[in-house]
């Protein structure tokens, strides 16, 4: 009896460990310095000495992910199904690269980008995209709208240039000077207490500053 539950119990560990292994599939890709997303996956990117995609996650789902290189830029997409809404991948995407200069995410896609040191850097997150940033940059400009998450408290910049629209939120860190509007429900929080600021707000809009970090 003993021995009986003894297996048992080693049969549903040993099953238990296979459906939580995932499948991982390396994609060759040419260089690039500007990452563009979007779908109903999750994106991380960090530093790298090469240029690197990984995808993990559900094999089945790994064909549904479209990548391509073109004009400097690694594009992601998910692909489109004939009729009804896509459903959310299994998909995490990992990706390397040495510099990090412009980033486009959105459609709901879950994006982390963790340790660049950028002179300058260009963000836009649109349609539902949640975003994390850390790391440093001398000059940030960033785009928000129609309900995107940005969140860069640990994303330390000299200079930022932020604008919200029709629901999106970001949180921003400046140093030294920020300039900021918001509109239709957008909002923006300023960390860092910077020296210069210029803000507008109009239609719903909220600015606020934050002292911390």
């Amino acid at each position: 009896m003993k021995l009986s539950a003894l297996l048992a119990g080693a049969a549903a560990i040993a099953m238990s460990s296979t459906a939580m292994a995932q499948d991982s599939q390396a994609v060759d890709v040419e260089s690039f310095s500007r990452v563009d997303a979007g779908g109903g996956y999750r994106v991380v990117v960090t530093p790298g000495d090469t240029h690197t995609v990984r995808l993990e996650g559900d094999g089945d789902d790994f064909s549904k992910v479209e990548i391509d290189v073109r004009r400097d830029g690694l594009y992601l997409d998910q692909q489109s199904r004939l009729f009804g809404r896509n459903r959310g991948l299994d998909v995490t995407v990992y990706v390397t690269m040495p510099t990090l200069n412009e980033v486009d995410f959105g459609r709901g896609v879950r994006a982390e980008v963790d340790g660049f040191e950028s002179s300058t850097l260009e963000v836009d997150v649109s349609t539902g995209a949640s975003v994390s940033m850390s790391g440093s940059c001398g000059e940030l400009d960033i785009s928000g709208s129609t309900g995107a998450m940005f969140d860069g408290r640990n994303l330390e910049c000299e200079i930022v240039d932020v604008s919200t629209s029709t629901g999106a939120a970001a949180r921003v860190h400046a140093t030294q000077s920020m300039d900021a509007s918001a509109s239709l429900g957008g909002d923006v929080v300023v960390y860092g207490s910077p020296r210069s600021h210029d803000s507008s707000s109009s239609m719903g809009g909220s600015i606020r500053f934050n002292g911390n970090g």
